[in-house]
């Protein structure tokens, strides 16, 4: 993800979660941010960059809660994986490791 983008998406996940007198600092800092990105990117209106960034904001939080998994044949059999912890197997060699 573009660096500039992100901050913007966390400032403004920042501000939007925030209460009281946080809320009106973290709403500045991401307004302030909206402004520098607006000021590199001049063919852009503040509107647009603003309802892109929620956008991307939106889109960001439901990849957070979509974490990968790991497919069925990773785990093998789930009780003997508890039981004997991971095994990995290296070159050849296999140890097990803390879950």
């Amino acid at each position: 993800m573009n660096p500039e983008l992100e901050a913007l998406i966390k400032a403004y996940d920042a501000a939007i979660q925030s209460q009281g007198r946080d809320s009106e600092q973290l709403e500045a800092i991401y307004e302030s941010l909206l402004a520098q990105a607006r000021e590199r990117h001049r063919n852009v209106s503040l509107d647009t960059l603003d309802r892109t960034v929620q956008l991307a904001h939106r889109r960001w939080v439901k990849a957070q809660a979509n974490f990968p998994t790991l497919p069925s044949q990773a785990w093998g059999n789930p009780i003997d994986a508890l039981i004997s912890g991971l095994l990995i197997q290296d070159s050849g060699s296999i140890r097990t490791c803390a879950l």
